[in-house]
Protein backbone atom coordinates (compact mmCIF):
# COMPACT_ATOMS: atom_id res chain seq x y z
CA UNK A 1 0.00 0.00 0.00
CA UNK A 2 2.58 2.25 0.42
CA UNK A 3 4.24 2.00 -2.41
CA UNK A 4 1.37 2.25 -4.80
CA UNK A 5 0.04 5.59 -2.67
CA UNK A 6 2.71 7.04 -1.57
CA UNK A 7 5.78 6.63 -3.28
CA UNK A 8 3.72 8.71 -6.51
CA UNK A 9 4.25 11.61 -3.79
CA UNK A 10 8.38 11.71 -5.36
CA UNK A 11 6.89 12.72 -8.76
CA UNK A 12 4.80 15.84 -7.29
CA UNK A 13 6.76 17.13 -4.41
CA UNK A 14 10.53 17.26 -3.53
CA UNK A 15 12.13 14.37 -2.98
CA UNK A 16 14.16 15.26 0.04
CA UNK A 17 11.48 16.82 1.60
CA UNK A 18 9.43 13.68 1.26
CA UNK A 19 12.47 11.08 2.42
CA UNK A 20 12.81 13.14 5.71
CA UNK A 21 9.47 12.95 6.36
CA UNK A 22 8.80 9.80 6.29
CA UNK A 23 11.93 9.52 8.45
CA UNK A 24 10.76 11.09 11.44
CA UNK A 25 7.28 9.19 11.07
CA UNK A 26 9.19 5.91 11.07
CA UNK A 27 10.54 6.26 13.47
CA UNK A 28 7.86 7.47 15.50
CA UNK A 29 6.13 4.67 14.63
CA UNK A 30 8.60 2.12 15.39
CA UNK A 31 9.02 3.99 19.16
CA UNK A 32 5.05 3.36 19.24
CA UNK A 33 5.34 -0.61 18.57
CA UNK A 34 7.90 -0.36 21.27
CA UNK A 35 5.47 0.92 23.54
CA UNK A 36 2.32 -0.77 22.60
CA UNK A 37 0.52 -2.37 25.55
CA UNK A 38 -1.69 -4.47 23.43
CA UNK A 39 -2.25 -6.64 20.11
CA UNK A 40 -4.30 -3.86 18.07
CA UNK A 41 -1.59 -1.33 19.39
CA UNK A 42 1.04 -2.95 17.81
CA UNK A 43 -0.52 -3.95 14.76
CA UNK A 44 -1.67 -0.67 14.25
CA UNK A 45 2.04 0.58 15.06
CA UNK A 46 3.01 -2.04 12.21
CA UNK A 47 0.70 -0.81 9.52
CA UNK A 48 2.36 2.33 9.58
CA UNK A 49 6.10 1.25 10.22
CA UNK A 50 5.19 -0.66 6.77
CA UNK A 51 3.76 2.62 4.96
CA UNK A 52 6.52 4.95 6.16
CA UNK A 53 9.28 2.17 5.03
CA UNK A 54 8.76 2.84 1.49
CA UNK A 55 11.13 5.62 2.21
CA UNK A 56 12.98 3.12 0.56
CA UNK A 57 11.44 3.73 -2.86
CA UNK A 58 12.10 7.49 -2.45
CA UNK A 59 15.91 6.80 -2.04
CA UNK A 60 16.79 4.52 -5.20
CA UNK A 61 14.94 7.01 -7.17
CA UNK A 62 16.61 9.54 -5.96
CA UNK A 63 19.90 7.96 -7.19
CA UNK A 64 19.03 7.22 -10.51
CA UNK A 65 18.43 10.73 -10.65
CA UNK A 66 21.63 12.06 -9.45
CA UNK A 67 23.68 9.51 -11.45
CA UNK A 68 24.89 10.02 -15.23
CA UNK A 69 22.85 8.13 -17.70
CA UNK A 70 25.79 6.02 -18.32
CA UNK A 71 26.62 4.81 -14.80
CA UNK A 72 22.66 5.17 -13.85
CA UNK A 73 22.95 0.84 -13.26
CA UNK A 74 25.80 0.43 -11.20
CA UNK A 75 24.76 3.62 -9.03
CA UNK A 76 21.55 1.86 -8.52
CA UNK A 77 23.41 -1.35 -8.00
CA UNK A 78 25.20 0.20 -5.11
CA UNK A 79 22.31 1.81 -3.42
CA UNK A 80 19.91 -1.54 -3.61
CA UNK A 81 23.30 -3.25 -2.37
CA UNK A 82 23.10 -1.51 0.96
CA UNK A 83 19.75 -1.14 0.83
CA UNK A 84 19.00 -4.64 0.16
CA UNK A 85 21.98 -5.84 2.65
CA UNK A 86 20.32 -3.77 5.42
CA UNK A 87 17.47 -5.67 4.87
CA UNK A 88 19.14 -9.22 5.13
CA UNK A 89 21.74 -8.24 8.14
CA UNK A 90 18.69 -6.89 9.89
CA UNK A 91 17.05 -10.28 10.40
CA UNK A 92 20.68 -10.81 12.10
CA UNK A 93 20.25 -8.19 14.53
CA UNK A 94 16.96 -8.48 15.17
CA UNK A 95 17.35 -12.42 16.00
CA UNK A 96 19.80 -11.97 18.09
CA UNK A 97 18.47 -8.62 20.26
CA UNK A 98 14.69 -10.35 20.38
CA UNK A 99 16.10 -13.40 21.97
CA UNK A 100 18.22 -11.70 24.56
CA UNK A 101 16.62 -8.44 25.11
CA UNK A 102 13.15 -9.15 24.22
CA UNK A 103 11.44 -7.65 20.72
CA UNK A 104 10.64 -4.29 22.59
CA UNK A 105 14.30 -3.53 22.76
CA UNK A 106 14.84 -4.38 19.05
CA UNK A 107 11.72 -1.74 17.90
CA UNK A 108 13.59 0.76 20.24
CA UNK A 109 17.11 0.25 18.72
CA UNK A 110 15.03 0.74 15.20
CA UNK A 111 13.87 4.01 15.99
CA UNK A 112 17.32 5.43 16.92
CA UNK A 113 19.29 4.04 13.82
CA UNK A 114 16.08 5.43 11.68
CA UNK A 115 16.44 9.39 13.15
CA UNK A 116 20.17 9.25 12.79
CA UNK A 117 19.81 8.26 9.42
CA UNK A 118 16.83 11.23 9.01
CA UNK A 119 19.69 13.47 10.38
CA UNK A 120 22.65 12.34 8.25
CA UNK A 121 20.29 12.28 4.98
CA UNK A 122 19.13 16.34 6.21
CA UNK A 123 23.07 17.29 5.82
CA UNK A 124 23.29 15.48 2.48
CA UNK A 125 20.45 15.26 0.39
CA UNK A 126 19.80 18.22 -2.51
CA UNK A 127 16.60 19.03 -2.99
CA UNK A 128 14.44 17.49 -6.17
CA UNK A 129 12.20 19.66 -8.69
CA UNK A 130 9.52 18.41 -8.95
CA UNK A 131 8.62 16.38 -12.16
CA UNK A 132 4.95 16.76 -12.32
CA UNK A 133 2.15 19.37 -11.60
CA UNK A 134 -0.47 16.45 -11.82
CA UNK A 135 -2.68 16.56 -8.74
CA UNK A 136 -2.83 13.46 -6.09
CA UNK A 137 -6.11 11.38 -7.88
CA UNK A 138 -4.64 12.37 -11.63
CA UNK A 139 -1.03 11.44 -10.12
CA UNK A 140 -2.52 7.97 -9.32
CA UNK A 141 -4.46 7.77 -12.62
CA UNK A 142 -1.07 7.91 -14.45
CA UNK A 143 -0.12 4.76 -13.10
CA UNK A 144 -2.76 3.22 -14.65
CA UNK A 145 -1.81 5.11 -18.08
CA UNK A 146 1.74 3.93 -17.53
CA UNK A 147 0.61 -0.23 -16.91
CA UNK A 148 -1.14 0.38 -20.27
CA UNK A 149 1.28 1.72 -22.48
CA UNK A 150 4.31 0.35 -21.24
CA UNK A 151 4.57 -3.85 -22.11
CA UNK A 152 8.04 -3.98 -20.64
CA UNK A 153 6.71 -2.13 -17.48
CA UNK A 154 4.17 -4.95 -16.77
CA UNK A 155 6.72 -7.74 -17.62
CA UNK A 156 9.14 -5.93 -15.02
CA UNK A 157 6.16 -5.62 -12.87
CA UNK A 158 4.60 -9.19 -13.29
CA UNK A 159 8.17 -11.37 -13.10
CA UNK A 160 9.49 -9.01 -10.33
CA UNK A 161 6.05 -9.46 -8.13
CA UNK A 162 6.60 -13.52 -8.38
CA UNK A 163 9.98 -13.29 -7.04
CA UNK A 164 9.22 -11.39 -4.34
CA UNK A 165 6.42 -13.71 -3.54
CA UNK A 166 8.81 -16.37 -3.63
CA UNK A 167 11.23 -14.21 -1.57
CA UNK A 168 8.52 -13.21 0.99
CA UNK A 169 7.76 -17.11 1.50
CA UNK A 170 11.16 -18.50 1.93
CA UNK A 171 12.19 -15.81 4.91
CA UNK A 172 8.45 -15.97 6.55
CA UNK A 173 8.89 -19.94 6.59
CA UNK A 174 12.70 -20.30 7.47
CA UNK A 175 12.29 -19.49 11.00
CA UNK A 176 9.35 -22.30 11.88
CA UNK A 177 11.41 -24.78 9.31
CA UNK A 178 14.24 -24.39 11.13
CA UNK A 179 12.72 -24.79 14.79
CA UNK A 180 10.80 -27.88 13.67
CA UNK A 181 13.52 -29.58 11.78
CA UNK A 182 16.47 -28.74 13.71
CA UNK A 183 15.35 -27.15 17.36
CA UNK A 184 16.58 -23.80 16.37
CA UNK A 185 15.37 -20.67 17.55
CA UNK A 186 14.98 -17.12 16.18
CA UNK A 187 18.53 -16.46 16.52
CA UNK A 188 19.82 -19.16 14.08
CA UNK A 189 17.43 -18.02 12.16
CA UNK A 190 18.23 -14.36 11.89
CA UNK A 191 21.84 -15.55 11.10
CA UNK A 192 20.70 -17.19 7.52
CA UNK A 193 20.67 -13.34 6.74
CA UNK A 194 24.30 -13.61 6.60
CA UNK A 195 23.99 -15.83 3.77
CA UNK A 196 21.42 -13.91 1.95
CA UNK A 197 23.77 -10.66 2.19
CA UNK A 198 26.20 -12.99 0.47
CA UNK A 199 23.83 -12.88 -2.63
CA UNK A 200 22.86 -8.93 -2.06
CA UNK A 201 26.66 -8.21 -3.16
CA UNK A 202 25.43 -8.90 -6.36
CA UNK A 203 23.75 -5.97 -7.15
CA UNK A 204 26.51 -3.71 -8.07
CA UNK A 205 27.98 -6.40 -10.58
CA UNK A 206 24.00 -7.20 -11.82
CA UNK A 207 23.89 -3.29 -12.53
CA UNK A 208 27.09 -2.77 -14.09
CA UNK A 209 26.48 -6.16 -16.27
CA UNK A 210 22.59 -4.37 -16.96
CA UNK A 211 25.05 -0.73 -18.18
CA UNK A 212 26.66 -3.17 -20.46
CA UNK A 213 24.59 -5.84 -22.02
CA UNK A 214 20.91 -4.41 -21.29
CA UNK A 215 18.53 -5.26 -18.73
CA UNK A 216 16.63 -7.87 -20.29
CA UNK A 217 19.49 -10.02 -19.82
CA UNK A 218 20.79 -9.53 -16.54
CA UNK A 219 16.77 -10.29 -15.54
CA UNK A 220 16.45 -13.29 -17.22
CA UNK A 221 20.42 -14.67 -15.87
CA UNK A 222 18.71 -13.55 -12.45
CA UNK A 223 15.54 -15.04 -12.68
CA UNK A 224 17.22 -18.54 -13.66
CA UNK A 225 19.42 -18.15 -10.86
CA UNK A 226 16.34 -17.54 -8.16
CA UNK A 227 15.11 -20.60 -9.98
CA UNK A 228 17.86 -22.85 -9.18
CA UNK A 229 17.57 -21.65 -5.60
CA UNK A 230 14.32 -22.09 -4.88
CA UNK A 231 14.39 -25.82 -6.72
CA UNK A 232 16.86 -27.06 -4.33
CA UNK A 233 14.29 -27.15 -1.45
CA UNK A 234 12.91 -29.69 -3.26
CA UNK A 235 15.27 -32.02 -1.89
CA UNK A 236 14.34 -31.32 1.67
CA UNK A 237 11.75 -33.80 2.09
CA UNK A 238 14.10 -36.62 1.50
CA UNK A 239 17.31 -35.43 2.92
CA UNK A 240 17.96 -35.99 6.63
CA UNK A 241 18.41 -33.62 9.09
CA UNK A 242 22.35 -32.96 8.92
CA UNK A 243 22.36 -32.04 5.25
CA UNK A 244 19.21 -29.95 5.59
CA UNK A 245 21.42 -26.89 7.14
CA UNK A 246 24.06 -26.68 3.92
CA UNK A 247 21.00 -27.20 1.57
CA UNK A 248 19.27 -24.10 3.19
CA UNK A 249 22.26 -21.71 2.95
CA UNK A 250 23.11 -22.80 -0.27
CA UNK A 251 19.57 -21.76 -1.16
CA UNK A 252 19.31 -18.63 0.74
CA UNK A 253 22.37 -17.58 -1.47
CA UNK A 254 21.48 -18.58 -4.43
CA UNK A 255 18.02 -17.40 -4.05
CA UNK A 256 18.64 -14.10 -2.75
CA UNK A 257 21.65 -13.61 -5.68
CA UNK A 258 19.03 -13.88 -8.30
CA UNK A 259 16.02 -11.73 -7.00
CA UNK A 260 18.23 -8.81 -6.00
CA UNK A 261 20.29 -8.79 -9.40
CA UNK A 262 16.35 -9.37 -11.17
CA UNK A 263 15.46 -6.23 -8.96
CA UNK A 264 18.54 -4.00 -9.96
CA UNK A 265 17.43 -4.95 -13.70
CA UNK A 266 14.44 -3.72 -13.59
CA UNK A 267 15.53 -0.78 -11.88
CA UNK A 268 18.09 0.28 -14.38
Amino acid sequence: LGILLLAPLGDRFDRRNLILLKSALLALALGAAAMAGHLPGLLMASLLVGLMATLAQDIVPAAAVLAPDAQRGQIVGRVMTGLLLGILLSRVVSGVVAEAWGWRTQFVLAAVSVAAMGAVMARALPRFAPTSTLRYPALLGSLLALWREQPQLRRAVASQSLLAVGFSAFWSTLALMLHARLGLGSAAAGAFGIAGAAGALAAPFAGRFADRLGCHAVARLAIAVALLGFGLLLAEAWLPAAALLPLLVMSALLFDFGFQSALVAHQT
